[in-house]
């Protein structure tokens, strides 16, 4: 009824839930207004910054996150850069299909920036006088979004603020627009109380209930007890994948990890090497884990 935007701050829990860990009114989406949000953000947090933020592309947003957060790692959402991307680029693909899925080839498995930048060019001159327009823009932008930018940084199952749109999502259910401000907050708590319940009751199944098991391979075993029961799920769905890949010698202490399939869903095709120093028990894969 008053005409603000309604900022919301989702985090990401020890099931892979998401919370809510607060939320503003901001009356204009500009830097200061967004520089009063994230004051009132550190006050209520003990002055403790995120140590990663995604967010839409707001230039003020951008800039205010420089100012009070400037050591929080900012990450443009992905679906809304490939969703505009689409808008503009629609004919274009819809005429090339090649172009895609090479396109997509180059984002996600890239596992460096000097990686990407070579894929890039190649692109360049495999689609020469295609490559061009919002292509540009896409390119100029490419360390705010494209993964390999982000490898360093834990990003538990992220790369969009989807979180945050399914929150809205429910919160609509609950609130009306047109009502006062008092009426919202009585409304998020409910949300909120919802919210630990369900997380309560993540909770009772990690400590309480048993998961079914693949193998017993140690590292399993591991996982089991250092997970919660959601995110051991996640990885066993990983680790039963392990079973799509063989191992070739590639040389003194070097091994490729080859697909014995013609692509691994969500993995591709491609080969991955891996370094192995002996003496201390050390394995580095090239996708950075």
């Amino acid at each position: 009824m008053y005409n603000m935007s309604f900022a919301p701050f989702i985090g990401i829990n020890r099931h892979g839930q998401s919370i809510m860990l607060g939320c503003g009114f901001v009356r204009q989406e500009l830097a200061s207004s967004y520089d009063w949000l994230f004051d009132a953000f550190l006050e209520a947090m003990d002055g403790l910054a995120p140590d990663n933020i995604i967010t839409d592309q707001d230039v003020a947003m951008e800039q205010s996150i420089k100012r009070k957060f400037p050591a929080t790692i900012h990450r443009c959402c992905r679906w809304h850069i490939i969703k505009k991307a689409q808008e503009k680029l629609g004919p274009v693909l819809a005429r090339n299909p090649d172009l895609v899925k090479d396109f997509n080839e180059c984002i996600d498995f890239s596992f460096t920036p000097a990686e990407f930048e070579r894929k890039w060019v190649a692109l360049q001159l495999k689609y020469e006088g295609l490559m061009h327009g919002h292509f540009e823009k896409l390119y100029e932008d490419r360390a705010t979004w494209v993964p390999c930018y982000f490898k360093f940084r834990f990003f538990p199952f992220l790369q969009s603020t989807q979180c945050s749109k399914g929150f809205n999502a429910v919160l609509k259910r609950y609130v009306n627009p047109h009502k006062s401000i008092l009426n919202f907050v009585k409304q998020y708590e409910k949300i909120q109380v919802h919210i630990l319940v369900r997380e309560g009751g993540n909770d009772y199944r990690t400590e309480h209930l048993e998961a079914q098991r693949w193998p017993c391979f140690p590292i399993e075993r591991h996982a089991y007890k250092a997970y919660t029961r959601d995110i051991y799920v996640k990885f066993r769905t990983e680790f039963q994948m392990i079973g799509q890949y063989d191992v070739r010698p590639a040389g003194i202490n070097f091994y490729y990890l080859e697909p014995n399939t013609e692509e691994v869903l969500g993995y591709g095709s491609r080969k991955y090497l891996v370094t192995v120093r002996p003496e201390p028990a050390i394995y580095d894969c090239e996708c950075c884990k």
